[in-house]
C-alpha cells in the first residue's frame, strides 16, 4: 500500500496478529541505485538514495529479518534485467520479493509495469523466471489481477504458477473495475481447482466475516461434486487459503488478530467429512477489536522514533485509519476513551464491513487498567502476541456497556482537525497529545537511547514481542 506500508504500518500489523507485511512498491531501477547502510541506533537497515542522501525505505534488522520471514518486498518493474538488479540490492535483508502485476494507475500502467505486464504476460513470464532461477534462496511471489475476459484468468494463472513462484496473490477484480465494485469471489473456486501453488485472496477482505464468506462460498461450490478424490483436495486448499486485507487493515489493523483467530478455529475441520466442515465454519469466540486510535496512537510513536517515511505520509495514513470525529484525547484525560467512547469510534464507523468484537479491550502496547478483569484480558493479548498460548484467542470480554449515541466533535476538538494542518512530526504528535513525549523521544535519541529508553518503554516492549514470533510468515 503505497505511503502506508512503511516499517511503522508494518510493525503496528505485525503486533495486531499479521503473518506477513508488504512494503509499498518500489521501481527497480530506483531500488538499483539505492546504497545500503545499517543504523546502529534504530537497528535498522536503510537504502539511502544517492541522489538525495534520504532514506528511500527501512527494514527493521531484527523485527523484519529474513529468518522470520515476515516481510515482502513488493517491486515494480516491466523489465528482467533490472528486476535482477534491483533484487541483488536488497537480497540479504528480505525473505521474500513480490512483482506487482495488479496495479492499475497511470504511474505504473504507463510504464509498462503493474497491470500492464497481465496485457504482456511473455514479459511477465520472463521477469518472474529470471528472478527465481538467480535467487533460489528467496520466496519470489506475485500479485495479479482478473483479466477484464475474466475465463481467461486461469491460462495465465497456470503459466505464472508454472515460472516456480512460490505463492501468488489474486486481486478478485479487473483492472478497470472500480475500488466499489464488488469483487469476483465466484472465480476464487476456479482458480484453487488448478492451483499449485498456494493462492492469496485479496480483495473486499474488510475482516474475519469476509473470509468466512469466500469460505462458504467455496465450500457451497463443492456441494454437487461427487469425486470423493476432488473434494478432498479442494477442501484441503480451501483450509489452507491466505487471505490478504488492505483498506480493512488500514481502518483497523487488529482485524487480522480476529481472522487468524477464525482461520484457526475454522481449519480444524481439515480432517472431517464435508458436511461437517460445512457446519464447522460457524462463528467461533473471537476476540474483539482494539480501538483504532489506540493503535493510531502507536503508529504515530513508531513512525516518530523511526523518523520515516516523514510527516506527510503519516498523515495520509491517519486520515485513513482515525475516524473524522474521534475527540482529541487531551492534557489530563486518560490515555483511551472509554469503552462505550471506543465503541463509537473504533472502525466500525468507517468500515461496516469491519465491525466485529465489542471495541472494549485496550491495545497491548500500552494503557493502565483499574480492575482485575481488564489486567487479566490484558495479559491475555500480550500472551497472544508472543504466542505462548493459544487459547487466549478464544477468550471473549464481558459484553461492553451499551455505547452513547455518537456526537460529532468540533474540528479542533478532533484528532483529525489537528493532525491535518501539523506540519512537522512533532505537530502530528501533538494531535495524541505526545508533543512532550516526542521532545523527551528526540533527546533520549540523540543521546543514543534505543527503544527502551527516551519514553518509549511500550514500542520497546512491543518489538520483543514481535521479534519472538518466529517463522510464521510466508
Amino acid at each position: 500500500m503505497v505511503r502506508v506500508g512503511t516499517l511503522p504500518f508494518r510493525m503496528v500489523a505485525l503486533a495486531s496478529g499479521a503473518d506477513c507485511c508488504y512494503g509499498p512498491e518500489e521501481i527497480d531501477r530506483k531500488v538499483a541505485t539505492w546504497t545500503r547502510t545499517l543504523n546502529s541506533t534504530l537497528k535498522t537497515v536503510d537504502f539511502v538514495n544517492p541522489k538525495s542522501s534520504a532514506v528511500d525505505f527501512r527494514i527493521h534488522s531484527i523485527v523484519e529479518a529474513p529468518s522470520k520471514r515476515n516481510f515482502v518486498f513488493q517491486m515494480g518493474t516491466s523489465d528482467p534485467e533490472w528486476a535482477v538488479k534491483a533484487a541483488r540490492v536488497i537480497q540479504h535483508d528480505v525473505s521474500a520479493i513480490d512483482i506487482n502485476c495488479g496495479c492499475p494507475k497511470h504511474f505504473s500502467v504507463s510504464g509498462g509495469m503493474g497491470a500492464a505486464l497481465l496485457e504482456d504476460p511473455d514479459r511477465l513470464v520472463s521477469i518472474l523466471t529470471a528472478l527465481v532461477q538467480n535467487f533460489p534462496h528467496l520466496a519470489i511471489t506475485c500479485k495479479i489481477r482478473l483479466l477484464p475476459n475474466i475465463p481467461s484468468s486461469i491460462p495465465l494463472f497456470l503459466r505464472l504458477q508454472s515460472t516456480g513462484v512460490r505463492a501468488i496473490t489474486v486481486h478478485f477484480r479487473t483492472r478497470y473495475d472500480r475500488p466499489s465494485t464488488k469483487a469476483h469471489w465466484d472465480m476464487v473456486s476456479e482458480i484453487l481447482r488448478v492451483a499449485r501453488v498456494p493462492v492469496i485472496v485479496n480483495g473486499d477482505i474488510y475482516g474475519w466475516e469476509s473470509v468466512q464468506t469466500v469460505k462458504r462460498t467455496l465450500l457451497e461450490s463443492l456441494r454437487d461434486e461427487r469425486d470423493d478424490a476432488v473434494r478432498k483436495e479442494m477442501l484441503d486448499k480451501i483450509n489452507r487459503l491466505s487471505f490478504m486485507p488492505a483498506r480493512g487493515a488500514i481502518s483497523n489493523p487488529s482485524i487480522f488478530r480476529q481472522i487468524r483467530a477464525y482461520l484457526d478455529a475454522s481449519t480444524r475441520s481439515r480432517d472431517i467429512e464435508f458436511e461437517t466442515a460445512m457446519l464447522d465454519v460457524d462463528t467461533p469466540r473471537l476476540p474483539p477489536l482494539t480501538p483504532v486510535v489506540d493503535l493510531a496512537r502507536l503508529y504515530v510513536r513508531l513512525a516518530a522514533y523511526f523518523e520515516h517515511p516523514g510527516h506527510p505520509p503519516v498523515k495520509y495514513t491517519l486520515g485513513q485509519m482515525v475516524p473524522p470525529h474521534a475527540p482529541r484525547i487531551g492534557k489530563g484525560k486518560p490515555r483511551s476513551p472509554s469503552a462505550g467512547d471506543k465503541e463509537n469510534y473504533d472502525s466500525s464507523d468507517r468500515t461496516s464491513a469491519a465491525r466485529s468484537g465489542s471495541g472494549s479491550r485496550l491495545g497491548p502496547a500500552w494503557a493502565s487498567f483499574d480492575n482485575p478483569v481488564q489486567v487479566q484480558e490484558h495479559e491475555g493479548v500480550l500472551r497472544e502476541i508472543s504466542g505462548n498460548d493459544a487459547a487466549t484467542m478464544t477468550v471473549t470480554s464481558p459484553p461492553p456497556p451499551a455505547p452513547a449515541p455518537a456526537t460529532k466533535a468540533a474540528p479542533k476538538e478532533t484528532i483529525c482537525g489537528l493532525m491535518y494542518p501539523a506540519k512537522s512530526m512533532r505537530e502530528v504528535c501533538a494531535a495524541f497529545d505526545d508533543d512532550e513525549w516526542y521532545d523527551r523521544m528526540v533527546e533520549g535519541r540523540q543521546q543514543g537511547q534505543g527503544l527502551h529508553d527516551g519514553g518509549i518503554e511500550s514500542a520497546g516492549e512491543l518489538v520483543e514481542r514481535i521479534s519472538q514470533l518466529g517463522e510464521r510468515g510466508l
